[in-house]
């Protein structure tokens, strides 16, 4: 059997919405709501993605894209969610992540024109 990530845009989804319309799938191994980005995914093992997306059709679950996927197994080693671990209700990222506009770059981020030097680091050659 394989398995395939199914994503679909849902505006206002929530977890209780997703959790309802898990309900009604076969084969669904894990189920990710990302509300922030109006995205919910789910990790489906199916015979192939015709069957996975004939289950939404008969679900009534419309989908945006299906992809064959592979799930690592270390990420299952981690565990759930616990103390210093991300859970599902919040949306955890790292504070530097650039491209944010709620989270500024830090001055000593690679490739600034205002990044300190180490007075060890070699000097790059002298243009033409």
């Amino acid at each position: 059997m394989a398995t395939f990530l199914v994503e679909r845009y849902w505006p206002g989804v929530t977890p209780a919405a997703a959790e309802a319309a898990t309900a009604a799938l076969p084969g669904v191994v894990a189920t990710i709501v990302t509300a922030a980005d109006e995205v919910c995914f789910w990790y489906v093992e199916a015979d192939s993605a015709a069957a996975a997306e004939a289950a939404f059709a008969a679900a009534a679950i419309p989908i945006d894209r299906i992809s064959t996927a592979t799930a690592l197994p270390s990420s299952a080693a981690h565990g759930p969610a616990g103390p210093g671990r991300p859970d599902a209700t919040r949306e955890h990222r790292r504070p530097d992540t650039p491209g944010r506009p709620d989270t500024p770059r830090r001055p000593d981020t690679p490739g600034r024109p205002d990044r300190p030097r180490r007075p060890d680091a070699p000097r790059p050659p002298a243009a033409g």
